[in-house]
């Protein structure tokens, strides 16, 4: 009996304090209301008024301009709301946190006013920025968060901006790279990162019994996208290069690989699709380059890390419904982290292993990839080699011969 007495009261209670919320909220402003009245009346009182001034902006004779408005003003309202909760700062943390103020800013301008070459979603531009941010503060990375404030600011400041600029703008074009100012006003005082804006390299780069065709000249952009390369692999972000044929994709991730085999430990997994490349194979492949850890667990060898690279990932074919096999397997993979056995139907696990793949722009054999697998990915454009950069190689290999 006296359960049915309190649920009865508490229903009661419920239903006044739901009367009460709904009777403030117009006339109270948000910050104050939400303070005012118990976090279930909140939560449930907004929900109410959300969906009756969406139905009534449906409904309006100008849906866009009504919807667009509606947006606005939930836009401020949680901003104000985060207001609320944002405690004091220290003036480095300040400094770090520099999102709120260029982030937006910085996606507004490459929708607006960039062409991408693989088209992406604005959260995979956030990821990207933040990977990039993860990797460069790591602890060995030269940031001493222990030193006073004014000594690494101006290092933390240098580099946020290198991350934004390739977090948000590695993905545009060639076009869109000259015509943004964004990219064209790098400055990076700290010499580590000097090396993605200028070069001085040794021009001789003939190395003995080295076939003409594998001869490689380091230039602006293969150290540059080398550099980033490694920096994400070294928080597992997954890389897809994009470039049209000849602008080096495959010879930039081969040298980064070689690099980090010897001074990381990596294992490297070189994958060639082709249109007739299946599934099946794909995932027998990768599992042969395994080491079994337990019953259902697999990845590299102890104290490795697996580092697998698939070369012209847009070339598998289409099957019926669109959809393309190969693919679909990897982005299970970047999804769970794992594949089912084909035979026993149980989950493997996957562990320590990192994607990277190449394409070119779809045509000619190539095909568009579904978004949900590039969204995966920290995408950078490679742009063709410009004149100087040709006669800079060519002249390179015809010294290393004379000289």
């Amino acid at each position: 009996v006296w359960l049915t007495l309190v649920e009865s009261h508490m229903g009661t209670s419920l239903r006044r304090l739901a009367k009460m919320a709904l009777n403030k909220y117009v006339e109270t402003p948000r910050t104050e209301w939400v303070l005012q009245h118990p976090a279930q009346m909140v939560v449930t009182i907004s929900q109410i008024y959300w969906c009756q001034q969406m139905e009534d902006r449906l409904k309006s004779s100008e849906t866009h301009a009504a919807l667009s408005e509606f947006l606005e003003t939930n836009v401020a309202q949680l901003a104000e709301l985060t207001k609320l909760v944002v405690g004091e700062l220290l003036p480095l943390e300040r400094r770090i946190i520099l999102f709120e103020d260029h982030v937006d800013r910085g996606i507004n301008f490459v929708r607006e006013k960039c062409k991408e070459s693989i088209p992406s979603v604005n959260i995979n531009l956030v990821t990207s920025l933040t990977f990039l941010l993860q990797s460069l503060l790591a602890p060995g990375k030269g940031v001493d968060f222990t030193k006073p404030a004014e000594l690494v600011q101006n290092l933390v400041n240098n580099i946020f901006s290198f991350s934004f600029i390739w977090g948000i703008g590695g993905n545009i074009n060639l076009e869109s790279q000259a015509a943004c100012t964004l990219l064209r006003e790098e400055r990076h005082p700290d010499e580590r990162y000097q090396i993605t804006h200028t070069y001085v390299l040794n021009p001789k780069c003939i190395k003995d019994n080295v076939p003409y065709f594998e001869l490689i000249v380091p230039t602006v952009d293969m150290v540059r996208y080398s550099f980033l390369m490694e920096t994400l692999l070294d928080v597992d972000k997954s890389v897809l290069f994009s470039g049209v044929t000849g602008v080096g994709k495959t010879a930039i991730v081969n040298q980064t690989l070689d690099r980090v085999v010897e001074t990381k430990g990596a294992v490297p997994i070189l994958i060639n699709f082709s249109a007739q490349s299946t599934s099946m194979a794909t995932q027998m492949y990768i599992e042969s380059k395994l080491e079994k850890k337990r019953k259902t667990r697999f990845g590299a060898p102890v104290g490795k890390r697996l580092v697998c690279f698939i070369d012209d990932v847009n070339m598998p074919a289409r099957e019926e419904y669109g959809a393309q096999p190969p693919v679909e397997l990897m982005r299970q993979f970047l999804d769970f982290k794992g594949f089912y056995d084909r035979k026993k139907l149980f989950w493997k696990e996957i562990e320590d292993t990192t994607l990277v793949a190449a394409c070119a722009p779809p045509g000619g054999g190539r095909n568009e990839v579904t978004p949900r697998f590039f969204r995966h990915f920290n995408m950078l454009s490679l742009p063709p080699p410009s004149d100087n950069c040709m006669r800079h190689i060519f002249s390179s290999i015809v010294e290393g011969f004379l000289l």
